[in-house]
Order: C-alpha cells, then sequence, then structure tokens
C-alpha cells in the first residue's frame, strides 16, 4: 500500500528551494514530483483524489490515504469530515475512543454503534421524536445521562426507532426529574417494565413524568422514597 512504500522525509524538506530544483514539486501539493508515481499518486495535481486535501496534507498532516476520497469508508470526504470536526470544536487526530485510530480514519470515532456520518446530522430521522438527533461523535454518551447513545436510540426497546424510546440528546427525557438511566436501572431494579403503560395514558412508564398518575413527579416519588408505580 502507499502507507507501506512511502519513505519517512521531513515535512520541511519537501518544499523546493525557489533558487534550484523548482520543478521538484510542479503541483505544489507539498509532495515531490519522482516520489508521487512511486505512490500512485498524479505529480500534475495537488489533489490526486480530489477530496479537498491536498496529497500532502493527507500524507504529512491527517495520515489519510491520499488515493481515496473517504478514508475511513463512514460516509463524509476527508476534507469534509476534518471541517466537521474542527467545527465542533473536536481534533479529527484524536482517539476518543482509545482504539489506535484517529477520528479522521475511524467510521465510528467513540465506539458506540452509531457511525460519525449518523451522528453529525442526526441520520436517520427518528420518527419517534420527529426529528433528527444529532449527538456527539467524541462521546458514547452525549447526554452523560447512564445510557449510550445507541441504547437510547431504541436497544433498550427491541432496537426500533418507531416505538418510544429517550432522547440520547436528552439527558430527561420526560422532564421528571430523574435521569433518564438511573429512571431505567428504577424499573429494572423493582421489576416493573419501562415502557409499559402503568397508569393508562398512552406514555410509556420511562418517558411519563408521573408514571402512576398520582400528581407527584417520578422524581419527587424518588426523592420521598414513594413507589412510582
Amino acid at each position: 500500500s502507499w502507507s507501506d512504500e512511502f519513505p519517512f522525509i521531513e515535512l520541511a524538506s519537501q518544499k523546493p528551494q525557489k533558487n534550484d530544483h523548482t520543478s521538484l514539486d510542479m503541483d505544489s501539493d507539498g509532495v515531490w514530483d519522482k516520489i508521487e508515481p512511486k505512490l500512485g499518486l498524479n505529480n500534475k495535481t495537488a489533489d490526486t483524489d480530489n477530496d479537498g486535501l491536498s496529497d500532502g496534507n493527507e500524507l504529512y498532516e491527517f495520515m489519510t490515504d491520499p488515493l481515496v476520497k473517504d478514508s475511513d469508508n463512514d460516509g463524509l470526504t476527508d476534507a469534509y469530515e476534518v471541517a466537521k470536526w474542527y467545527s465542533w470544536g473536536l481534533d479529527p487526530l484524536a482517539d476518543y475512543d482509545h482504539d489506535g485510530l484517529p477520528c479522521i480514519l475511524d467510521p465510528d470515532s467513540d465506539n458506540d454503534g452509531i457511525g460519525d456520518k449518523n451522528e453529525f446530522f442526526g441520520l436517520p430521522y427518528d420518527p419517534y421524536w420527529k426529528k433528527n438527533i444529532i449527538t456527539n461523535p467524541s462521546l458514547r454518551d452525549t447526554d452523560f445521562d447512564g445510557l449510550t447513545d445507541l441504547e437510547e436510540f431504541g436497544s433498550v426497546n427491541q432496537g426500533a426507532r418507531e416505538l418510544p424510546h429517550t432522547n440520547p440528546a436528552d439527558k430527561d427525557s420526560d422532564d421528571d426529574g430523574i435521569l433518564d438511566g438511573r429512571e431505567l436501572n428504577y424499573f429494572v431494579e423493582n421489576s416493573i417494565d419501562a415502557f409499559s403503560d402503568a397508569d393508562g395514558d398512552q406514555k410509556p412508564n420511562i418517558l411519563d413524568p408521573d408514571s402512576d398518575n398520582d400528581l407527584l413527579l417520578d422524581g419527587e416519588e424518588l426523592k420521598y422514597d414513594t413507589n412510582l408505580i
């Protein structure tokens, strides 16, 4: 592969002096012309794969593949993905999930089971919440509620997004004063189906601020040690 064959050369040495050997980098991409064909690169254009990053930037700065527009195959071209990470105040070269891959080369940078593109844009559309829910691609648990983004998107409720599920971008989806993860644990610990409807109001318990309809919010009941159901 290009990465195996590429010789180590200091970046500063890549740019030829104006008064000597100016033809060494005619496309001004930061890679010597004589090296480019050996790597399969076009020495007549600065961006061989036309992904928005010059060949030199890909080889020396971002370690992406200068022959492939989308090096990690996550649906985002390399230059667009770099810009997207920076626009979120995040580092495309960081390894947020500690799997040995920088974000720009990792299709799921937080290893939460949701691809980076889907997190950046809230894809696919969420039919239950009736909107695109954008989550943080550097965090497994975007809202810090104790449930991973994927768990909230449906795996705690048979994995179907059209069914009721908590919102991975809202730590207290029903605004009852209990974090979603804590609330789910309560129901599990008390052998109560979190997605059943105890008071018959067409809202599953975990998405009902007053699960037993006794005029006390579930968070208040938890505080006073009374039963939520």
